[in-house]
């Protein structure tokens, strides 16, 4: 497996930290506005973001397995 870098990059306010781009957009996933995710407690939205991260994880290794069974076929289909 390969990654491809993207040159995109955001900063945490202290190392470890969640970016504040990562947690809007985690905020947003679960359908809250800016305002109402920062009002739910710190375990809360450590668990909205892990959902949001997995969410996305998940998707990737589908399109992945996707992918692959489609460059399975497409070979088969050449070689016979």
């Amino acid at each position: 497996m390969s990654t491809v870098a993207t040159g995109i990059e955001y900063k945490t306010r202290l190392p470890g930290l969640v970016s504040e781009f990562e947690e809007r957009e985690a905020a947003r996933f679960g359908h809250y506005n800016w305002t109402a995710w920062q009002q739910l407690s710190n375990e809360e939205r450590a668990f909205g973001v892990a959902h949001y991260r997995t969410y996305h994880l998940v998707e990737l290794h589908q399109n992945d397995a996707q992918s692959k069974e489609l460059d399975r076929r497409q070979q088969r289909a050449q070689q016979g």
